[in-house]
């Protein structure tokens, strides 16, 4: 029943019909504690769970959308590598960062979790994005590294959802409905989508950069040069998470944590942030 609401959740969010049917399997790990894994094959997704696993739960919820959205994102948005380079590692701050973030966004907006839900999990993320040892590493590094270093394995997660927050704070700053309708405008017929494409076709992420130069100029294409490619640090304020949340000094981390803000699903701003409220820009 949990796994039929987060799938229908996305399905409504995107508007996207989706298909007929997903098979969910939990397997089953002897030990407490232990990590929770999965792998999504077109219409069936394997859970691999440790004993202590709650569902409903976070790490259920969290997990199941993540990767049915994975799963899914390439046959809707086309192509992120091109056929026979086998350099998709180099744009997982795509295909994982993008994923990260709206499949928070999908929970949040469906109701599934509360704002409350949402802060915490992005506390926990940028927590480990701080303390990263490999904090500064360029993408060609990480690309090099994701499959055999943990610390270059996580960074694309932090600096690709980084990044959306970035660019949808910046669309709704300038009138716009933010980076929700963007995406939306980028998804192609299934029968057009490819995982992977040949050289006259243009990769995803090149299609979001065009699509989002009519609004925002270059500074997509700078904000990507410095926070991906160099492995600049991304500089967090109240804003970054939108009008939902605050910095808050937190005295038991060492830097400030986001807290939501009071009553923020009764605030208009931050019920249109979400999306549920109605498509209003701040």
């Amino acid at each position: 029943d949990r796994a039929a609401r987060l799938i229908e959740a996305q399905r409504r969010f995107w508007r996207e019909p989706g298909a007929d049917h997903q098979l969910v399997v939990l397997h089953p790990r002897p030990e407490a504690g232990g990590r929770l894994e999965a792998a999504a094959v077109q219409q069936a997704l394997v859970m691999y769970a440790p004993q202590d696993l709650r569902v409903p739960g976070e790490r259920f919820d969290f997990l199941l959308t993540h990767e049915h959205l994975h799963n899914w994102m390439p046959d809707r948005f086309g192509p992120m590598t091109y056929t026979g380079r086998n350099d998709e590692s180099a744009r997982y701050w795509f295909s994982e960062g993008f994923t990260d973030y709206y499949t928070h966004r999908v929970l949040l907006q469906a109701g599934l979790w509360s704002l409350d839900d949402y802060a915490g999990a992005i506390n926990r993320k940028l927590e480990r994005y701080r303390r990263s040892p490999a904090l500064r590493a360029d993408n060609q590094q990480v690309a090099a590294s994701f499959f055999t270093d943990p610390a270059m394995a996580e960074l694309p997660y932090a600096r690709g959802e980084l990044l959306a927050l970035r660019w949808n704070t910046a669309l709704r700053a300038r009138g716009h409905l933010g980076l929700d309708p963007v995406m939306r405008g980028l998804m192609l017929p299934p029968a057009q989508a490819q995982r992977q494409g040949p050289l006259s076709k243009p990769l995803i992420t090149h299609r979001l950069l065009a699509a989002l130069r009519p609004t925002l100029g270059e500074t997509p294409l700078q904000d990507l040069s410095q926070f991906i490619e160099q492995g600049l640090p991304f500089e967090l304020s109240d804003t970054t998470l939108g009008p939902c949340f605050r910095l808050a000094p937190d005295a038991a981390a060492e830097q400030p944590r986001y807290e939501a803000v009071a009553d923020g699903l009764n605030q208009p701003r931050c019920r249109a942030w979400i999306g549920i409220g109605g498509d209003a820009p701040d």
